[in-house]
């Protein structure tokens, strides 16, 4: 799993600005949408003090002794109508931000996919599949909640609260400072209290993700857990994770629960201190009644306004730090350069220039050096981590190398722009993927726009058409999620017939009868001898017996090509090629 900052220290990113930092710069493409919803936030903060203007206005009334029905109704149905103002300028200012938050939801989406799609394989590799569609998906989501709701909210209410303590201030700042004492004090109190609960924090959401990815291997793993009955074990290294991760939460829960406390116990007593202080200034002449119920009256508001705003706060602060780091490391991911002046290959050779290349830091392959003619047909073989798969993608510029060059056509693969490279290599991989769409959409996208005769001449070649027609809805039936419910041997010929619909004229074979059973494996050979015609081809093999017939094989030792020739040479040539060989036999024969 990619390593991203702790919550613990997301926390303190956002209480000094940086996660509220990071969403306005989500929101910069749409400025004055922006302004506007800030705007209509404000207003709906300062009409949320719309009870307290009229209860002063009857007090007022009251000390003037002016006070009738008719005032009293009236001050009542001003209070009513600036309520219903309050809520029309709050459901004006949601909408807007909604719309500006699934904009910015799309766009994000779009980007973070671009990214993905452009950066080195190896980046993405080193990260678990569910944590990068987390981060798209759910992560995303999340993000809504702070684009629509936490900023406008901080904006507004931070804007009418500064209003009505500079209205305090205006009429004495001594009344002031005692409206807002025990408020500082309280913001003091869990300041310090959360701040030593960091460690805690971080070992809670540590043991939080342990847990999660513990359970989702549990489940995955259920049918070796029977056969060999080992779901007790597992089990109890779950019970004992899960042990250790509920005394930890226990914790954390009671440290927050006491920094809560004490911050409402100071945050709801400030009229406690205003009381006495506001009577000796009235007494002194310093204030008027009149001004000292003002200010009395709204700091009731005043406490109870802070106490929504953090409450808002404390709901989504964390999930929004932990949310924003995620999104951002996925963004940061380094890009494949696009080429400044880019080049189309002439021709379809392919050719290895003492090519280095690390993973981690590791040497996967070393100073390797050949050409392949246009037409030839290699295979790759050698134990597993020589280097095999590496090599393959690196040719389609999975990735760069390290050293060295890789050239089709005479062109370095880092001058050909990424369309061009596609268009002139094709890969049928291992681990085949088929979308939640229908047949005919995961044979098309080997050539957009592809006719149904084409795809099913596709289809015909690869050894599909015939199951695929019997299926209810043929090449409308819509798969489920990684094609479930169809063979391996099935998926790889849809696979094949997606590779054959591209007819690229180089093509990269990774293992791709690797998984078929002896029934299918015949159909995918046929489907692969069909998509091989006329092509250039590189294919990684580990049943050697499957490229007897190849121009050469290309044997990989450690990072190294230590041999190379035709099968008939190399399995009578003493060398790894003939160990390979000669057990294979004797496998196959058992």
């Amino acid at each position: 799993m990619a390593e991203t900052k702790g919550d613990a220290d997301t926390v303190s990113d956002f209480m000094g600005g940086k996660v509220v930092a990071r969403l306005f710069q989500l929101f910069a493409e749409r400025p004055w949408l922006l302004a506007a919803g800030i705007v209509l936030s404000i207003i709906a903060g300062l009409l949320a003090f719309a009870p307290h203007a009229a209860i002063f206005a009857l007090y007022g009334r009251l000390a003037q002794g002016s006070f009738t029905q008719f005032s009293a109704t009236s001050i009542a149905m001003a209070g009513f109508a600036l309520l219903a103002l309050r809520w029309f300028f709050t459901w004006a200012a949601m909408f807007l931000a909604h719309v500006l938050a699934f904009d910015i939801q799309k766009k994000l989406r779009l980007r973070l996919a671009d990214r993905m799609l452009k950066a080195p394989m190896h980046q993405l590799l080193e990260r678990s599949s569910g944590d990068v569609r987390a981060t798209v998906i759910t992560d995303v989501d999340s993000l809504e909640d702070g684009l629509a709701h936490l900023l406008p909210d901080i904006v507004g209410a931070s804007v009418s609260l500064l209003t009505v303590f500079g209205i305090f201030v205006f009429i004495d700042w001594r009344l002031a400072l005692a409206a807002i004492a025990s408020v500082i004090v309280g913001f003091v109190c869990l300041g310090l209290l959360a701040g030593g609960q960091s460690k805690g924090i971080n070992k809670y959401f540590a043991l939080k993700a342990e847990t999660d990815a513990m359970t989702t291997e549990y489940v995955k793993a259920l049918p070796v857990l029977r056969i060999f009955n080992a779901g007790d074990g597992a089990m109890k290294r779950i019970n004992d994770l899960i042990d250790q991760f509920k005394d930890v939460a226990m914790k954390v829960a009671v440290d927050a629960t006491t920094s809560h406390t004490a911050f409402l116990v100071f945050l709801t007593s400030n009229v406690l201190l205003l009381a006495p202080i506001g009577y000796a200034l009235v007494q002194s002449g310093g204030v008027t009644p009149l001004e000292f119920a003002f200010v009395l009256i709204f700091s009731i508001g005043f406490g109870d306004a802070c106490l929504s705003f953090l409450n808002g706060l404390v709901q989504r602060f964390g999930t929004l730090s932990g949310v924003v780091g995620r999104i951002d490391d996925l963004i940061a991911l380094k890009q494949l350069p696009e080429p400044v002046a880019p080049k189309k290959p002439t021709g379809v050779d392919i050719t290895f220039d003492d090519v280095s290349f690390k993973y981690n830091e590791q040497p996967v392959l070393k100073d390797v050096s050949f050409t392949i003619s246009p037409g030839e047909r290699i295979a790759l073989v050698g134990p597993s981590g020589s280097g095999k798969s590496t090599m393959a993608r690196l040719i389609p510029r999975f990735m760069d190398v390290d050293k060295g060059a890789i050239k089709i056509g005479g062109v370095d693969v880092r001058q050909i722009k990424n369309d061009d490279l596609g268009d002139v290599v094709s890969f049928v991989f291992q681990e085949v993927f088929l979308f939640s769409e229908t047949i005919r959409h995961n044979i098309e996208i080997g050539r957009p726009g592809a006719t149904q005769e084409e795809i099913e001449d596709a289809a015909r070649r690869a050894q599909a058409h015939s199951f695929i027609s019997e299926l209810p809805d043929g090449y409308n039936t819509r798969l489920r999620e990684g094609g479930q419910g169809l063979s391996l041997g099935q998926k790889q010929r849809l696979s094949i017939a997606r590779a054959i619909l591209k007819n690229a004229p180089v093509l990269i074979l990774d293992e791709a009868t690797a998984y078929a059973d002896p029934e299918n494996e015949a159909r995918v050979r046929a489907a692969l001898s069909e998509l091989s015609k006329d092509k250039t081809v590189l294919m990684i093999a580990h049943r050697l017996r499957s490229i007897t017939d190849v121009d050469r094989i290309f044997v990989l030792e450690n990072g190294h090509i230590v041999q190379t020739g035709p099968h008939q040479d190399l399995s009578t040539r003493e060398g790894l090629y003939q160990r390979l060989w000669r057990s294979q036999q004797t496998e196959e024969a058992a």
